[in-house]
């Protein structure tokens, strides 16, 4: 008798039966997306707070580590390029959040940021023309110079007025 594969029968690799909680993949992004702005010295001295704080249903304020500057490595940018144009910009926006007011689910880099990940990105992409990577750059600039100088996520993100990526 052939054991049951465990992605078709809903079993971890022990055999038991695992019900994973729905909200749960959305609730470990966010976590891990705080965790890596937070950037702190104790990740089981933050992790404690951070759901301790949940649990109280009390805000938790997740400060960016001043002495901590996350760059985008060749690594991070390969994998950012491996995913849709839309998603790979918004993780670099929230890796890269230039203002500690900006506050999830936004995230604030600079415009000259934003444009350099985008261009990089869109280049990779043969469904995104030069026209169309234009065309964002200009919309997304008069935004950010009302917003000093920055683009959010918020501004992209689900905006029907412009299309980052044409086949998304």
């Amino acid at each position: 008798m052939s054991r049951p594969n465990s992605s078709e029968s809903g079993c971890s690799h022990t055999g038991m039966g695992v019900h994973i909680p729905q909200e749960l993949p959305d609730f470990l992004l966010q976590f891990t997306k705080d965790a890596i702005r937070a950037q702190p010295e104790d990740i089981i001295e933050y992790s404690t707070a951070y759901f301790t704080a949940m649990v109280k249903g009390q805000p938790f304020s997740v400060k960016p580590n001043p002495e901590t500057k996350l760059k985008l490595t060749n690594e991070i940018l390969g994998i950012l390029h491996s995913q849709n144009v839309k998603d790979a910009l918004t993780q670099a926006c929230y890796i890269m959040n230039c203002d500690s007011n900006c506050k999830p689910p936004d995230a604030c880099v600079s415009f000259e940021t934003f444009r350099f990940l985008y261009t990089y990105l869109a280049a990779g992409n043969e469904n995104i023309s030069q026209s169309q990577i234009d065309k964002v750059l200009r919309y997304l600039q008069k935004s950010a110079n009302s917003n000093n100088g920055v683009v959010k996520v918020s501004d992209f993100i689900n905006n029907r007025k412009l299309h980052l990526d044409p086949t998304n």
